[in-house]
């Protein structure tokens, strides 16, 4: 590595906020919140500055290395060699260093404020080695010493894979669809989504935040050196005898990067027909719908209301050995034996419409598209039904009657929808009263009231009456399945 040399004659003299005024970074009243945050939080005050979205990190960067002379490296993309630590973890945690290359000119360190004379001469005695400093985020030296040192097995970085196990077992053993951590001001708050609402489940230091987001994205296969940009990514596993995919998500907030899995455990969450909790006239019909032999049947509902477990379960229902049955899905949430399936998420470039088109080359009985996104899918779904296949799908509208407007809205041709429209269907998840506590709250449904989730749907179609679920949610507060605050909190006050 070319020694980047420090250049004191070019470096400025004003004060680093002064800097960032004159630069056209940060309004006064933005640098005002800065120097208290960066105070609170001891970090500098350009980090403060790009942790609450007052300024872009590369012009932070640009900017720093200008005034001081000292360049910047991104230390955990340098990935450090275990051989260059001789020190305890808590010593460079404390100073905020860490050490990333050494050739005849020195050590090249990585510090939070390489300006401090006092830390300097500290890491200088402690290292025994000239010092060439370079600059870096404290947050990224807290997470690069996570990297390095979970390649150890006798090092603390372990303690990290322990905890995020054990977050995610948690999760399973409470049935969550989700985990969320969300960094805070000086901690780690993860809630879970157990039955469709958000429940604080614990807080974790800010050390152990850094650590526990880095081992998080490592099992993802994420970019752990890219924070400031949203990623995606997904790894199996095999948890309490079952096999679990987690879906990963970050995206860069004010404290830190936030992320949300996707819990998809296959054992506990596919059902048949029979077990989505439907009356025996909506389980007729959904049959009845399943083995017809073509039309197009499209459901509505919000995220995590049921849409798409109830197709799986009208799939499920057919008979996979005389149909051709495919899916086109973004991601296959649930593998099903003798369904041939497209997982969109393994391409980034194949687009819905591009894999419906190929999909009707290959003499498809039945296509199940995950979701209509836009008019050309909309349409050539529209196509394919008309055309002898029987076509599934979930698409975004307030109810089922509002599905073939939104159709329409999006190209498709009225009379043709009139032809080959089978039905629409809206469903929403109500929780249920917990059997054990009935609604007081105890330890089995962690002093929610509510234990489980009762699926409602309407089906509207041209020739079967339709119960709107509003009335159906009623029926359940009074025959005291659920209750009316939470037929309120799911469809408003009725």
């Amino acid at each position: 590595m070319e020694q980047k040399k420090k250049n004191h004659t070019q470096k400025a003299t004003r004060p680093f906020s002064k800097e960032l005024i004159a630069n056209g970074l940060i309004t006064e009243d933005k640098l005002k919140i800065a120097k208290v945050y960066a105070a609170e939080q001891r970090i500098f005050l350009g980090e403060a500055a790009i942790q609450l979205g007052f300024c872009d990190a590369e012009d932070i960067q640009k900017l720093l290395s200008k005034y001081t002379g000292y360049p910047h490296v991104n230390i955990i993309a340098e990935r450090p060699d275990l051989g260059l630590l001789t020190l305890q973890r808590s010593q460079y945690r404390d100073l905020q260093f860490l050490p990333f290359y050494e050739d005849r000119s020195g050590l090249h360190v990585a510090m939070s404020d390489p300006e401090n004379i006092i830390v300097r001469d500290k890491i200088k005695t402690l290292t025994g080695k000239n010092l060439i400093p370079y600059h870096s985020y404290s947050h990224d030296i807290t997470a690069a010493l996570e990297v390095v040192y979970s390649t150890n097995q006798n090092h603390v970085g372990q303690d990290a894979t322990t905890t995020a196990r054990d977050i995610l077992l948690r999760a399973i053993d409470f049935g969550a669809s989700d985990i969320h951590l969300v960094p805070q001001e000086n901690s780690l708050n993860i809630l879970l989504r157990i039955d469709g609402v958000l429940r604080h489940h614990k807080n974790l230091d800010r050390e152990t935040m850094a650590a526990i987001i880095v081992r998080i994205k490592i099992l993802a296969n994420l970019d752990i050196a890219e924070t400031r940009l949203p990623q995606s990514g997904h790894y199996a596993t095999t948890m309490h005898g079952r096999e679990v995919d987690f879906r990963v998500s970050t995206h860069p907030i004010v404290w830190g990067e936030q992320i949300v899995i996707r819990v998809l455990d296959k054992d506990k969450s596919f059902k048949s027909i029979p077990e989505l909790g439907f009356n025996d006239s909506q389980m007729q019909l959904l049959e009845q719908l399943a083995l017809a032999p073509t039309g197009l049947i499209l459901i509505s509902g919000p995220t995590g209301s049921g849409k798409t477990t109830t197709l799986y379960a009208m799939l499920s229902f057919m008979n996979a050995a005389e149909r051709n049955i495919m899916t086109i899905e973004d991601p296959v949430e649930y593998r099903m034996a003798g369904i041939r399936q497209t997982d969109l998420s393994l391409n980034k470039k194949l687009t819905f419409h591009e894999s419906l088109r190929s999909v009707l080359r290959h003499d498809p009985d039945v296509i199940f598209v995950s979701e209509i996104r836009d008019g050309e899918t909309a349409q050539l779904a529209l196509r394919a039904a008309m055309t002898g296949h029987l076509v599934l799908s979930t698409i975004h509208t307030v109810d089922s009657l509002s599905i073939f407007s939104r159709m329409i809205d999006l190209g498709a041709s009225k009379q043709l929808l009139q032809d080959n429209y089978l039905a629409g269907m809206s469903q929403r998840l109500l929780r249920k009263l917990c059997k054990k506590c009935f609604g007081t709250g105890c330890k089995k449904c962690m002093k929610s009231g509510y234990k489980g989730r009762q699926a409602v749907i309407e089906i509207n179609t041209k020739s079967t009456p339709m119960v709107a679920m509003s009335c159906q949610a009623r029926k359940l507060a009074e025959s005291e399945v659920t209750d009316y605050k939470e037929v309120n909190r799911v469809f408003g006050k009725i």
